[in-house]
């Protein structure tokens, strides 16, 4: 039996074997790479892909694959399609290390959203990994995908995973973080070169746990902003604190961002979050509804998130 055959018939019997949605998710992106008498090796996306399936689902892989190959002693192996980093640079960038003030439990940073929570995030099957990414990362900041990136296309709910990571690691931990916009750290970035306080900017953004960063694309093509950047992010990643960005594009699709910057950014895990179906549309559409107490017939969500199919702050938007 061929590969291609043995992992089609095994593939027949993983979705009688799990949920559509856990298929969707886990299962439908991988391929077989090769098979031996003692080994199967699955092609995966990436590392979190890799450290989930064999976490939650190396058993029923095994003995699946095994029970096709007729040889139940096999075991499952596996390679990663996306290309590691290069080789990560040594940082030897010279930071300057300065004391700073500490965010205690319960102090929300002004910027986060309470609302946004992971609770609140409706994730379709399609986007199921990039919510269990966050989810990881705020369980155990800087411990497994450091830094992590999630992109995808405007009204998406990146940002409402960033914030979700922040409310959850103030909630739940006393680690000092700090949310901002890429545009709010280029403006402070302009006033401290401007007033001679830059000192208070690396006070800021240096001396803290976890800092989460909306719309990173932003800073393309602003010369100081990127290298102050560049230099915060070394200067958390020495000290293993962890580092979360959101973008709209792939680090590669940004080419007015410096080379050493979107290298870094490729270190850990890149999460992409994908346009929602229609059945999660309405989902999200009468999730938000139930939540404003507004009443809203089955037809009327339907037609509603027939219409607005890529922004969802503008679905949710409608019912105001």
């Amino acid at each position: 039996m061929d590969v291609s055959t043995l992992w089609q018939e095994s593939t027949g019997i993983l979705k009688d074997r799990v949920s559509k949605d856990v298929y969707e998710t886990w299962f439908q992106d991988i391929s077989i790479e090769n098979i031996s008498d003692y080994e199967a090796v699955l092609r995966v996306p990436n590392r979190f892909f890799r450290d989930w399936i064999r976490e939650h689902y190396q058993t029923i892989l095994e003995d699946v694959i095994g029970q096709v190959a007729d040889n139940r002693g096999l075991r499952v192996a596996y390679t990663i399609s996306e290309p590691e980093a290069k080789g990560k640079e040594p940082l030897r960038e010279t930071v300057e290390r300065v004391p700073g003030t500490v965010s205690t439990r319960g102090k929300r940073p002004s910027h986060l959203n309470p609302r946004y929570m992971f609770s609140t995030f409706v994730a379709a099957s399609n986007n199921q990994l990039v919510r269990a990414a966050c989810l990881k990362v705020a369980e155990s900041p800087a411990t497994s995908y450091n830094p992590l990136l999630i992109y995808g296309g405007v009204g998406l709910g990146k940002t409402h995973l960033m914030h979700a990571i922040g409310n959850f690691v103030l909630e739940h931990t006393d680690l000092r973080i700090a949310y901002v916009t890429s545009e709010q750290f280029t403006n402070e970035v302009i006033n401290g070169i401007r007033y001679d306080k830059m000192i208070d900017v690396r006070r800021r953004y240096r001396n803290i746990d976890m800092l989460l960063v909306d719309d990173i694309q932003f800073i393309a093509g602003k010369q100081a902003t990127q290298e102050e950047f560049f230099h915060t992010f070394n200067s958390l990643y020495e000290a293993r604190k962890q580092i979360v960005v959101s973008s709209d594009r792939y680090p590669k699709d940004m080419p007015e961002m410096e080379e050493r910057l979107r290298s870094r950014l490729e270190w850990g895990l890149v999460a992409d979050i994908q346009p929602y179906p229609l059945e999660a549309r309405i989902a999200i559409l009468q999730d938000k509804a139930d939540r404003e107490g507004i009443a809203i017939p089955n037809d009327v969500a339907h037609f509603v998130a027939n219409n607005i199919k890529a922004n969802i702050r503008e679905l949710e938007g409608s019912l105001v």
